[in-house]
This record gives structure tokens, C-alpha cells and sequence, in this order.
């Protein structure tokens, strides 16, 4: 079990659609394509500073692991999603890699 808290969503075609005008975010949305290849979404909540080096380091961490096809952070909310591979990596794993970056769960 991991220390950090997450917020899970698991993404289903439409579903984030509502979101897509407003969001940050939105580019992260899963794919049908990606759907249907097994990969899930995953929002993990990050804090740090506001700035455009705390989101570039968080996405760069993400993506770096394997296993992570798309990560996406939005430092003025607080949020990150990030859409994964499960048989690859676990949200707990992920949550800990952006909590090494020291802008982890607040």
C-alpha cells in the first residue's frame, strides 16, 4: 500500500469531454485508441510553486518511467494526470516518483 494519497480516475471514452473546454488537463485524456491497448488515467495530486519549472520537472519525472505514455501536470490546480500502462507501473509508483520531485501529495 502506498504512503501517498491518490485520486483515481479511470478514463472511458466521453467522460472527460465536458472538461475538455476547461481544462488543463485534457490533452492527458485517454484515447479510445489507448483504451482498447489496456492503458488507464490516473490523477495524482501534486503542490510545489506555481511555475512553469515545477510543472516541465513533474512531467519530465513522469515520463521518464516506463510505463507512461502521457503526463500532463497543472501546477495552478494542483493536479497531474497521467495516462499509464498497469502492467508496467502502478499509480503508487507513480505517486512517489512526484513526491521524489518534492512536489508530492500536499
Amino acid at each position: 500500500m502506498s504512503k501517498f494519497p491518490l485520486a483515481v480516475a479511470v478514463g472511458f471514452a466521453g467522460i472527460f469531454a465536458v472538461l475538455a473546454t476547461r481544462d488543463p488537463l485534457a490533452a492527458a485524456n485517454l484515447s479510445s485508441a489507448q483504451q482498447a491497448a489496456g492503458f488507464r488515467s490516473v490523477d495524482l495530486e501534486v503542490n510545489g510553486e506555481n511555475c512553469r519549472f515545477c510543472r516541465i520537472n513533474v512531467e519530465r519525472t513522469l515520463k521518464g518511467i516506463a510505463g507512461v505514455k502521457v503526463a500532463k501536470a497543472d501546477m495552478g490546480n494542483h493536479r497531474a494526470r497521467i495516462v499509464y500502462d498497469p502492467r508496467l507501473v502502478q499509480p503508487s509508483d507513480l505517486a512517489e516518483a512526484v513526491h521524489d520531485v518534492g512536489v508530492g501529495p500536499r
